[in-house]
């Protein structure tokens, strides 16, 4: 098998591994709508689904331009990644500074979507926009972790490793898609396979990082 293509696989089936883990080591059923660890996990059922609904586009053979669905990943990924922060910060201004970025996005998309064949093109305003918003708020929490010295056991933190896991992912995924076009227009080498093998390379380190989170919180 293709190792690029190897890659793309692993990269959907490991979504489904945090997602188990949290249905096993989270009491589900007890979790409330106000507690930042729900948003946990939908914003990772989230990944999941789209990620199967995408494997299946192309398993399918339903068309050979899938990114409309990219589109409502975007929206649905900000917003629950919106709330996710704004439950675990518990100012007033940062949760308005939250909401402002997520207006801002959701704005800019909505507009976006207004241009003719808009659906069937790549996001990189609003995605490089996602993925500094995420960013900012993970170093936010390092910041607040570092200065406030209250978390006894970082390994059992599942906020340290989901901050770390969105460093990673999201900061990966913001020089990726701000300078993909430019690699691809000028480096002959560098196709859009290889860009996307370089996004699930950093989805199977996201998967990873959150499901050894979810384990070692629950412990």
């Amino acid at each position: 098998m293709d190792l690029m293509l190897l890659i793309s696989r692993l990269a959907v089936v490991s979504c489904f591994v945090p997602v188990l883990f949290f249905i096993f080591h989270f009491k589900v059923k007890a979790l409330k709508l106000s507690h930042w660890t729900t948003w946990v996990g939908f914003t990772i059922l989230n990944a999941l689904i789209f990620d199967l609904i995408g494997a299946a586009f192309f398993v399918f053979k339903w068309g050979n331009n899938s990114l409309l669905f990219l589109h409502l990943y975007t929206i649905a990924e900000t917003t629950l990644l919106a709330f996710l922060f704004h439950y675990f910060f518990r100012s007033k201004t940062l949760r308005f500074w939250i909401f402002g970025f997520l207006i801002l996005i959701l704005s800019i998309e909505t507009f976006q979507l207004t241009r003719e064949g808009y659906l069937f093109q790549m996001n990189p305003i609003t995605r490089s926009l996602e993925s500094l918003f995420v960013v900012f708020f993970s170093l936010l929490y390092f910041y607040r972790m570092l200065s406030e010295m209250k978390v006894q056991d970082i390994s059992r933190d599942l906020m340290f490793w989901v901050s770390t896991a969105f460093l990673m992912y999201f900061g990966g995924n913001f020089i990726l898609f701000l300078l993909s076009d430019q690699l691809i227009r000028n480096t002959p080498a560098i196709t859009g396979i290889q860009v996307f093998v370089l996004h699930s390379i950093l989805q199977l380190t996201l998967n990873t990082l959150l499901s050894i989170g979810i384990w070692r919180s629950s412990r």
